[in-house]
């Protein structure tokens, strides 16, 4: 499932937190951001629990972890790409992947030309998870 954006607002949802939950056979993921720029959205993301049977012992709870998971870095990586480009690199539907990369080129040869590990100019942060429950979704409008 790609990563969309919508707009409903909701006091109870924080900015800067992913919240995931299980609807039947998918996890869903969404996060509220709000940047100096302008940046006011929800984006969503989600996957499907799929059988892994390439593990000894598959199991239904490890393929749902595994989903959680994909979800989390997906939500993270949008989050800390909107957290140093900011509504430069939105499309209509999200992160333009062509804007996201000259972006991205653009300060990897900045940093190189001041001699800069971009890891320092653009670190990775860890944006704080909440597991809920899908009535809880629901309640915040996702």
């Amino acid at each position: 499932m790609p990563l969309t954006k919508f707009r409903k607002e909701n006091k109870d949802l924080k900015p800067w937190v992913i919240y995931i939950w299980e609807v039947g056979e998918l996890v869903k993921g969404a996060a509220k951001v709000i940047t100096l720029d302008g940046i006011n959205e929800i984006f969503i993301s989600g996957r499907e629990v799929e059988r892994d049977e390439g593990w000894q012992r598959p199991t239904k709870k490890k393929d749902i972890y595994t989903a959680k998971q994909q979800t989390k870095v997906e939500l993270q990586n949008t989050l800390n790409a909107l957290n140093w480009y900011g509504k430069k690199i939105l499309g209509k539907d999200g992160i333009d992947e062509k804007k996201f990369a000259q972006a991205e080129m653009r300060a990897a040869t900045n940093s190189a030309g001041i001699y800069i590990d971009i890891s320092k100019a653009y670190p990775v942060q860890k944006f704080p998870v909440k597991v809920i429950t899908f009535d809880k979704a629901k309640e915040l409008g996702l």
